[in-house]
């Protein structure tokens, strides 16, 4: 079923290796990593709505609980990542309203989705090109320092 709400600015962030075994949200799990942290402030003022982007879960909120794998995309074959793909769109779809603006602050995989879903949604990309570093460095120029 097609999502026909009023178009939403919506974040889509990755998680990160650095987690926080036991935590209850997904939020706090990955707080560890300074970037997902300049993602998640990013979000905040710039989207309406933040959904962390997950091979296990596809789409969470940073309220809900963890996902019990971290494991990336980067170490599941080539059809398994494009039955992947598949799925994700799938649920974006249903989740997200068409006409919505999806901003990406995610690894390269990830961004794969993009041409996916370009038919139904501006899909903005505000750190395409940076390397982990540069993003970083683009984020404290944007924000300072980001605390634990």
């Amino acid at each position: 079923m097609q999502n026909t709400n009023k178009p939403l600015k919506v974040g889509i962030i990755t998680g990160a290796r650095r987690i926080k075994a036991n935590a209850s949200t997904a939020r706090e799990f990955y707080n560890p990593s300074p970037l997902f942290r300049y993602r998640i402030e990013y979000c905040a003022q710039n989207c309406d709505v933040v959904y962390i982007i997950s091979p296990e879960k596809f789409l969470i909120s940073p309220e809900d609980l963890p996902p019990i794998d971290n494991q990336g995309l980067e170490n599941i074959t080539w059809e398994d990542f494009k039955k992947w793909k598949q799925k994700a769109v799938e649920i974006i779809t249903q989740l997200i309203p068409t006409g919505s603006t999806l901003v990406f602050l995610t690894g390269n995989r990830f961004r794969q989705l993009i041409p996916l879903l370009s038919e139904k949604y501006e899909c903005q990309e505000p750190t395409k090109g940076m390397d982990i570093g540069k993003q970083l460095k683009h984020f404290i120029n944007l924000f300072g320092k980001v605390e634990i």
